[in-house]
């Protein structure tokens, strides 16, 4: 035989061998395959219900126990394969997740039995587990994203904190309480989701500064009861990515320990129809964004000129009641009267410069002038030159104007 084709063939058998070494294929699926032809092999891949029968007899046995624990809670006679949502990979289980479980335990889930491989797992709606998250699922060796909607019977989360590789976690349909997710500090690079959960009056959302390994945060169509934006959220300065969008009854104001967030690439707070007050200086403090929304609040005041400083040159701000001058940071004014609801604005005086009302320009308007300058407390009628701000040039352009210059 020629060597080329003898070393050809040895490469290939390699390969074989490799495949059947390797955690993402399971043994099952490789033996098949060595034992079939390429043509008629029926391969465990994709979603479960779109199978045939022959493709998921050839899924790992041992993953297809683990559907069985939670299958067997509604119907022993039930078809593991029509149960819940299953995406399968090289014959192993990646996605998996329960629906109408209707039961208050968790399944006993033992060895071998655990899915080695499993990536995303969702505890979904009318489950109803309760108690502790069990032990077994620290062995959940390559769990990255968890999702458990309405369980709201579930008393700690503790265990999530020794899965190796989770990441992600999805709290949807939840009652918030401040020891919902006790011991997620100790998870690294962690991103939470909270999302149509909700509150009583006596609850609160300040344990979110507790866990300084967040680095992606979404609050989103939650009812919260008279609930704020905790300022312990200062504390999560890993934080890369902030959203606090569509919440019922979210109140008060964005607090100024917002600007601690300077590793923030995304800041989104959106769309919360009872979130009061002025934008914060301190957002200027957030020189790595590169998208900041901040529309359809009830945000009102001036805009501080130091939002220019912060990375996002054109943040949204409509459908406020935020009132000019609004500031131009270089691609012309961020906002206009337009997209803004200023009924609430100071009017100014039909006459520029007059600061008491009166109709005329004196010396009364200089000296007011003077003293919300020294005071920093001037209002866009005092920017005479329309420049942005009320400063000495301004005092200056009036005198001249009221002595004829």
């Amino acid at each position: 035989m020629n060597y080329r084709y003898r070393h050809l063939i040895f490469l290939f058998l390699s390969i074989i061998f490799a495949a059947e070494n390797a955690s993402s294929v399971s043994l099952e699926f490789v033996k098949n395959y060595r034992n079939s032809d390429d043509d008629n092999l029926e391969i465990c891949q994709g979603s479960a219900s779109l199978m045939t029968i022959d493709e998921y007899t050839n899924c790992d046995a041992d993953d297809k126990d683990f559907i069985g624990f939670f299958k067997d809670l509604i119907d022993p006679e039930l078809s593991r394969q029509s149960f819940g949502y299953q995406n399968w990979i090289d014959g192993r289980l990646k996605i998996f997740s329960t629906y109408d479980s209707y039961n208050s335990v968790f399944p006993n889930v033992t060895e071998p039995n655990i899915p080695r491989l499993l990536e995303t797992l969702t505890l979904g709606s009318q489950n109803n587990f309760s108690g502790p998250v069990p032990d077994w699922f620290e062995n959940l060796d390559a769990l990255e994203m968890l999702k458990i909607t309405a369980n709201n019977e579930i008393t700690d989360f503790g265990v999530l904190s020794s899965m190796p590789s989770l990441n992600s976690i999805s709290l949807i349909n939840h009652f918030i309480s401040d020891n919902l997710v006790d011991n997620l500090s100790q998870i690294e690079n962690l991103t939470l989701r909270i999302e149509d959960t909700y509150s009583t009056a006596d609850s609160s959302i300040n344990f979110i500064g507790e866990i300084g390994s967040l680095i992606n945060l979404t609050i989103k169509s939650n009812d919260l009861i008279d609930i704020e934006i905790p300022p312990e959220i200062g504390n999560l300065t890993n934080l890369t990515d902030l959203t606090i969008r569509s919440n019922d009854d979210l109140i008060g104001e964005i607090p100024p320990e917002i600007g601690n967030l300077t590793n923030l690439t995304d800041l989104t707070i959106r769309s919360n129809d009872d979130l009061i007050g002025e934008i914060p200086p301190e957002i200027g403090n957030l020189t790595n964004l590169n998208n900041l929304y901040l529309h359809n609040n009830q945000l009102s005041g001036e805009i501080p000129m130091e939002i220019c400083d912060q990375g996002d040159s054109t943040p949204s701000l409509y459908n406020n009641n935020l009132c000019p001058p609004y500031p131009d940071c270089g691609e012309g004014p961020i906002t206009s009267e337009e997209e803004q609801s200023t009924l609430e604005c100071i009017g100014c005086s039909a006459v520029s410069g007059d600061l008491n009302n009166d109709l005329s320009l004196d010396i009364m308007d200089i000296i007011l002038m003077v003293n919300c300058v020294l005071s920093e407390t001037c209002d866009y009628c005092s920017d005479f030159n329309d420049d942005g701000t009320s400063n000495i040039l301004d005092i200056v352009e009036l005198v001249n104007v009221i002595l004829g210059e």
